[in-house]
């Protein structure tokens, strides 16, 4: 069986898959793409229809989004311990917010103690403004 391949970005969440790789010791060859182009391009999309960074080939199994792959690996290789088992939701879930906490500023803010926790809540808006389509002041 051949190696996965990765398509990535360098500035892109590709940055967590490169990471878990590495942690995982297996050979994965990188393909870099750029926005405008390979990314464009008619090979990519067939792959990835969202026309995002990232994918991850492994045969004929495509996995996309930074933190589905990186789950999808960490079940591939269980014996390196990466991830909680599959029965512990609680701890897969804050796996999956990657994206979430990454754009939000405040939330850091807050882990580190930098900004009350009103005041970072008030920053980014509750999830009851943004379910109703409005952001509190």
């Amino acid at each position: 069986m051949s190696e996965p391949v990765f398509y990535t970005h360098p500035q892109s969440r590709g940055r967590i898959v490169r990471w878990m790789m590495e942690e995982l010791g297996e050979p994965c060859q990188t393909v870099w793409l750029d926005y405008g182009g390979t990314m464009k391009a008619p090979e990519y999309p067939a792959l990835n229809p969202m026309g995002k960074a990232s994918a991850l080939r492994d045969g004929d199994t495509v996995v996309t989004e930074s933190a589905a792959i990186c789950a999808d690996r960490s079940d591939h290789f269980p014996q390196r311990g990466l991830a909680p088992p599959p029965t512990c939701c609680r701890a897969r879930r804050w796996g999956m917010m990657i994206g979430t906490i990454e754009k939000r500023p405040s939330f850091e803010a807050h882990a580190m103690r930098l900004l009350p926790r009103e005041a970072a809540r008030r920053a980014s808006g509750s999830n009851e403004a943004r379910v109703k389509g409005k952001r509190k002041p």
